[in-house]
């Protein structure tokens, strides 16, 4: 993730005023809004939702709840729409994480590389010559195994993913798997 530093020095004051509020802001403006969209990006990013849909699908992410819900364990979904690097529309579904009844009990550190790390490895590797190579995991999370079918932990769909699943826009599905915005989607993406 990059973020332009401020530019005018009005934006300077506002950094050293509320760091965390001037770069939430600057994290917020890469995602696209679906209301200021023109018909043909529209057109474009619904192919991307409907391939994002397809993956859930495939990945057998979630299924139609059976029996009663249990009150307080069901979370929001929704879209976050941005661009690739390429230019091209990129469509997530993304369960609202804070929303989480187990949330304050959830084991969520993830072994990651730290940036300092990150350097050295960088420098150690053209000491020696090393080519580096970088690669993505196309829908990373969705790719675990169904970890959260135990936790009983329910989603109302987006209504793209409720069509495809067959159920009402209102009706909630059961998460089987760790999908994007769960607080342990990361330590169970590097568990599996």
């Amino acid at each position: 993730l990059e973020l332009p530093l401020p530019e005018t020095s009005r934006e300077w004051k506002r950094l050293k005023r509320e760091p965390q509020s001037f770069f939430v802001k600057k994290v917020r403006s890469a995602e696209v809004k679906w209301h200021l969209l023109s018909p043909e990006k529209k057109e474009a990013f619904q192919a991307a939702k409907q391939a994002e849909v397809d993956q859930w699908i495939q990945a057998e992410a979630v299924k139609r709840a059976v029996g009663p819900i249990p009150k307080g364990r069901t979370l929001k979904t929704r879209w976050v729409l941005t661009y690739k690097e390429s230019g091209a529309p990129k469509a997530r579904i993304v369960l609202i994480g804070y929303q989480d009844p187990d949330l304050e009990s959830l084991q969520s550190s993830a072994p990651t590389m730290s940036r300092r790390t990150r350097q050295v490895a960088l420098q150690y590797s053209s000491v020696r010559q090393w080519r580096l190579l970088k690669a993505d995991v196309k829908a990373a999370f969705l790719q675990g195994e169904a970890t959260e079918k135990d936790r009983l932990v329910y989603a109302l769909p987006v209504p793209e993913l409720a069509a495809a699943l067959g159920v009402s826009p209102n009706e909630a599905v059961q998460v089987l798997k760790a999908c994007y915005g769960l607080v342990d989607a990361p330590l169970d993406w590097y568990c599996s």
